[in-house]
């Protein structure tokens, strides 16, 4: 079995890839929680312990949310690498304590989950692949020494060699996990547009893939990194408490930094990407919010984060884009896929969503197992997606 790691702003996931009886290449995400786990970190001073994800959401970290530590991407992308340094629950920890423990969490959980997908009752791990952003995947000094951080633990939780560990970009996992789904046509070169917008940060790059050998260069990038989901939370937020302000019922007691207002804001928006209309709680009264008001009231930040494209779409005028393809969790909003095809109508029968919440991780665990043979794509392109 091999594993594929997305470390992402908000929320982070493991995926599975190995070969069943037949020899198809299966990938699964491993997670109990659609878009992954929470990328949260805390100390509860109370039980000296450090806990992770979801659970600092609750107990400790619901009476003490200026504990939790948030957007450990974004501090390392500030940092531009490892040297910082955090407080939780009174206790310092650097930037590669951060990163070390939480990608051992994400690793236990993660072998615990796989067993159900075992064939022979075994979770060996035979290999794992982990994705960075692209500014941190460039050779420089600070991004080498996370890179070396990361295969280190890999390694040391999975009990395998630090070479048997690899660290791809996003945009190359995202254009594995696409190409899988056999949809992308194309020669033996194909030109993707891969637009990643997840909770905190907007990432958008021009890629040319080889689809035999897995292999893809990053011609060009751009984003936003301060733009994400986060956004459209607050936005949604404000929509939410004005329908309350009109009611003195609804608006009484309403905290709008409560962890637990925050998480039903996040349910609602994700509900909103399914549904035409969904229902929140506010104190004592219901309200009603619809997938158009939520779209009108976020429109201004669509087009920010559409904008990001221009220059990789104009980068491009000299040779034909194959797909855009969509990553991150933030992109299963239908109006991210609407509004690229209608600012780019001559591309809008090639911007595909498959899975953005999982598709990064997936394709790194595809990366992963690809290591191992060289005839492994035409397994892979023959699978039904799953």
């Amino acid at each position: 079995m091999f594993f594929g790691i997305s470390f992402s702003d908000y929320h982070s996931l493991v995926a599975a890839a190995w070969k069943d009886e037949k020899g198809y290449v299966k990938a699964v995400p491993l997670t109990d929680i659609g878009r992954g786990e929470p990328t949260l970190i805390l100390y509860d001073r109370e039980k000296k312990r450090t806990v992770f994800g979801d659970e600092c959401r609750r107990g400790y970290g619901l009476m003490h949310p200026e504990d939790v530590i948030r957007n450990l991407k974004g501090m390392v992308r500030k940092a531009g690498g490892l040297d910082f340094e955090v407080q939780s629950g009174g206790v310092a920890f650097s930037g590669e304590d951060l990163l070390s423990m939480y990608i051992g969490h994400l690793l236990d959980d993660a072998r615990a989950k796989a067993m159900k997908y075992s064939i022979d009752g075994t979770t060996a791990i035979e290999g794992v692949t982990v994705t960075v952003p692209v500014a941190i995947h460039k050779d420089n000094i600070s991004s080498t020494r996370y890179r070396e951080v990361l295969k280190k633990v890999v390694s040391q939780k999975m009990g395998v060699t630090e070479d048997s560990v690899t660290v791809i970009s996003e945009p190359i996992a995202a254009a594995v996990s696409y190409m899988a789904s056999g949809s992308i046509e194309g020669g033996d070169r194909i030109r993707l547009v891969v637009f990643d917008m997840g909770g905190g940060t907007t990432d958008v790059a021009l890629v040319d893939f080889d689809p035999i050998h897995l292999e893809g260069d990053v011609i060009k990038t751009g984003g936003d990194p301060g733009l994400g989901g986060n956004d459209w939370d607050e936005a949604l937020k404000r929509l939410v408490l004005a329908k309350a302000e009109a009611n003195q019922k609804g608006k009484k007691g309403v905290n709008p930094d409560d962890p637990a207002f925050n998480k039903d804001i996040t349910d609602l928006k994700e509900g909103l990407s399914t549904r035409e209309k969904e229902y929140i709680k506010v104190g004592n009264e219901i309200y009603t919010v619809t997938r158009r008001e939520f779209e009108d009231a976020t429109a201004g930040l669509l087009e920010k984060a559409l904008g990001c494209m221009g220059d990789i779409v104009d980068k491009s005028a000299d040779r034909k884009i194959d797909a855009i393809i969509l990553t991150g969790g933030s992109c299963n909003m239908p109006q991210v896929q609407k509004g690229i095809s209608e600012k780019y109508p001559h591309l809008a029968d090639r911007v595909m969503t498959i899975s953005p919440s999982h598709a990064i991780a997936q394709g790194a665990a595809r990366y992963a197992l690809s290591l191992t043979s060289r005839n492994i794509w035409s397994m892979v392109i023959s699978e039904v997606y799953s």
